[in-house]
């Protein structure tokens, strides 16, 4: 991750972008591009396309992205009412996390709601063990179960 040039990640971010423009311009779908430092986004900006159309849309601008071979990871995900390409992803993300605490992957859980692959916590599934919900409050009782399995074990 230290060694993704700044040119590289405004390519990728390039191409992403070119990528997401045209599957807007196809589908004839009314959506923003909003781009940033290291990611680029389309925003409703009307009538919500499909989840189908996004799921297209992402596996587009993720496919494009992996056709150029610039060795940076990318996370293309359908957020539900957008999509986004961002530089890095969340395996990234949990393994150096994992470094700095220096734990172990089977001493690690990642708590997410985007398992399918166009979501932004598939690839976490590499890197630990994962817990699916689908809203806060799941994650809210998982927390609960997992504090009552702790406290048990010191007993």
């Amino acid at each position: 991750m230290l060694l993704w040039g700044s040119h590289q990640i405004v390519k990728v971010l390039d191409i992403a972008e070119a990528s997401l423009r045209n599957g807007v311009e196809e589908m004839n779908l009314n959506y923003q591009v909003l781009r940033k430092a290291r990611g680029v986004g389309l925003v409703c900006s009307g009538r919500s396309a499909d989840r189908e159309q996004l799921d297209e849309l992402a596996l587009r601008a993720k496919h494009d992205v992996n056709e150029a071979h610039l060795n940076i990871r990318v996370c293309a995900f359908n957020g539900g009412q957008d999509v986004w390409v961002d530089i890095g992803d969340k395996l990234v993300g949990v393994q150096a996390l994992q470094g700095y605490l220096q734990c172990k992957p089977e001493e690690t859980l990642h708590v997410g709601d985007q398992f399918l692959s166009t979501g932004n916590d598939i690839a976490t599934r590499r890197a630990c063990c994962t817990v699916w919900v689908s809203n806060p409050e799941e994650t809210d009782k998982v927390l609960s179960l997992l504090e009552e399995l702790s406290n048990l074990e010191g007993k």
